[in-house]
């Protein structure tokens, strides 16, 4: 395999409100453009701050994406359309152009797909949280899982599970099953509601592992950063974390050892003549939050701790330690799963590539030369090369694939209704897709390849020959299950013979004994 194959890339978005939005991939080692995904048309710059003056909290996410799998090609959805919210867009990594445009049925604030293609979230300004099927557009369910606006939605890594965080100060946890099962009469109920923040949620981090043994990472704009652990039976609050700003992004690593925190730096001076005004802010930074501490035992030896796990009782102040620092707002934030390598996007639309564990900065993207700026990067995330980019374009490069069933039916505007099942009971039915799946039984089984046979001039009599030798397999085929046949029969009687024998002998011992 050839090491482009196995290249890692840097997938960015701007807002979709903003003036230029912009999709792009990058080259993590080189910094290049690599692919650039056209919008059918942009929004007005209008109409660009309409969100943020209805929410405390900027910069949503409005992208999600799925990698090639089972022999279809990925795609790319995000939110789009003259306001940023009222059309949701959709790419494959074939060609530039929108493969696809949706219209939901609400303005959506917030979208999240989930990680293997099967389902799509989207929450509202009211707190209510649509849910979809991707492969047919079937909107399953409509939940009011939040009395302010849904700030944040994430699915855990094996999709059992989707997370919703509100400018309500709560965070929900509701089961994917108990989704499906449920009907407009019946909701669903959370499987856990945690409310332990003040102010509204920001960010959302799931750990590794099945649910409900993974744990929850979430920062608020109360300054705090809170642990949960989901596998007790209440999700307890392992440990809390207090920094000198409000927490506007997360980024967990993988093995749960540290994460990352993005706070404002508040402005050196107040506004002048106004000092009840808000305080200007002076950039943003990036702070690493260690949850594992080196220290030594009373004999002097090094040893490994875990930082707070003290409960609700306890928080930890996180010091500025390791940390970076930029003077613009920083909107996006990712940590990458496949290179030590942490990536900032902010509101002038540049990427700033920062190596680990010392986050020195390695390149800057910025963005192209224009008069128009184009708008903050609200997205960011790292992928391997898609083997399908660019196979629909003119240059090729790629492997053509099918595309995927996206929404065939368009995006649900009425939650399907209920239908009758086995004994008399309503229940929802939701089919799960997961395109050209293989058989299992293939794998297991494989049929073996037939070799085309040389045809000889002779085709009629090569083919009375191999029927003759069929007829002549079949034949002794049947000879040996006529042998096998007989001998069972004979084990049987054998059997049977021995049997009678024993129940004899048995019954007539205690009738000799009795004659003495």
């Amino acid at each position: 395999m050839s090491s482009s194959a196995l290249a890692e890339l840097i997938l960015s978005a701007t807002a979709p409100s903003s003036p230029i939005s912009t999709t792009q991939l990058h080259s993590l080692q080189t910094a290049a453009q690599v692919f650039s995904f056209k919008a059918s048309n942009q929004p007005s710059s209008s109409s660009a701050p309409a969100q943020d003056e209805q929410s405390s909290v900027g910069h949503r996410k409005s992208m999600g994406y799925v990698e090639a799998n089972n022999g279809c090609g990925g795609f790319v959805m995000a939110l789009g359309g003259k306001d940023g919210r009222a059309a949701v867009n959709v790419w494959g990594f074939q060609k530039e152009a929108i493969l696809q445009k949706l219209i939901p049925p609400v303005r959506l604030a917030t979208l999240c797909v989930s990680n293997t293609g099967l389902y799509v979230a989207g929450g509202t300004q009211d707190g209510r949280i649509f849910f979809w099927e991707l492969s047919t557009g079937t909107l399953l369910l409509t939940i009011d899982a939040h009395y302010r606006p849904v700030s944040v939605l994430e699915f855990s890594h094996d999709d059992s599970v989707l997370v919703s965080g509100g400018e309500d100060a709560g965070v929900s946890v509701w089961s994917i099953g108990s989704i499906l099962s449920a009907t407009p009469m019946n909701p669903p109920a959370p499987f856990a509601t945690l409310t332990d923040h003040t102010l509204a949620i920001t960010a959302v981090a799931i750990g590794l592992g099945t649910f409900p043994h993974c744990r929850i990472l979430t920062a608020s704009m109360d300054a705090t950063c809170k642990v949960w652990d989901l596998s007790t039976a209440a999700p307890s609050l392992l440990s809390t974390f207090s920094f000198p700003a409000p927490v506007t992004h997360v980024a967990w690593d993988t093995l749960e050892r540290f994460f990352f925190a993005v706070c404002p730096i508040p402005g050196a001076a107040p506004v002048p003549g106004n000092p009840s005004a808000a305080v200007a802010t002076a950039g943003s930074k990036v702070i690493r939050v260690a949850l594992y501490a080196k220290t030594k035992d009373d004999f002097g030896h090094d040893m490994t701790e875990a930082v707070g796990g003290g409960g609700r009782g306890e928080v930890e102040s996180v010091s500025e330690g390791t940390s970076y620092s930029v003077p613009d707002t920083i909107t996006a934030l990712h940590l990458s799963r496949h290179s030590p390598t942490l990536i900032l996007g902010t509101s002038s639309s540049t990427l700033h590539i920062l190596a680990l564990p010392s986050l020195l900065p390695t390149r800057l993207i910025q963005p192209p030369l224009s008069s128009t700026p184009p708008g903050p990067i609200t997205f960011v995330s790292t992928l391997l090369r898609p083997p399908d980019l660019g196979a629909g374009g003119a240059t090729g490069g790629g492997v053509a694939l099918p595309p995927p069933v996206i929404m065939s039916g368009g995006m649900g505007r009425t939650v399907k209704g209920a239908q009758w099942g086995e004994g008399g009971k309503t229940g929802r039915v939701a089919t799960m897709r997961v395109g050209r799946a293989v058989d299992v039984l293939s794998l297991i089984n494989p049929a073996p390849v037939k070799a085309s046979p040389v045809v000889s001039g002779a085709g009629e009599g090569t083919k009375s020959s191999d029927a003759a030798a069929n007829n002549e397999k079949t034949r002794k085929l049947e000879e040996e299950v006529r042998e096998l046949e007989a001998k069972l029969a004979k084990a049987v009687g054998l059997n049977d013979a021995m049997w009678r024998k024993i129940v004899d002998g048995g019954v007539k011992a205690p009738e000799g004994e009795a004659t003495r």
